[in-house]
């Protein structure tokens, strides 16, 4: 490995979420979404095509802090890349890639 190289996974965080994953990836019928919330709030849950445009929006209001769980209807989109994006109230922003067969 180059030195300075840190093989240490990051915990990936945003304002008050954290630890985002989506699965399964590739997706097909139904996507899991899992993160943390560091305080209670609201959670906008998006689907966007790589061109930015937005695909499906949930709005998770009045979420306990803690670990949440949530599973997307992935049927209905089109085969291809997506970009599957978490936003608090506060605006910070968590995003994954999602390949949808």
């Amino acid at each position: 490995l180059p030195p300075g190289l840190n093989t240490t996974p990051v915990r990936e965080v945003a304002g008050l979420l954290g630890d985002f994953e989506v699965y399964p990836n590739p997706a097909s019928d139904v996507l899991n979404v899992d993160f943390n919330l560091n305080e209670g709030g609201d959670v906008a849950l998006e689907i966007r095509n790589t061109t930015g445009q937005l695909v499906n929006t949930q709005i998770l209001s009045a979420l306990p802090s803690g670990p949440q769980h949530f599973e997307l209807n992935t049927a209905t989109l089109y085969p291809g890349v997506y970009f599957v994006c978490i936003r608090d109230e506060n605006g910070a922003l968590l995003s994954k890639k999602l390949m949808k067969f």
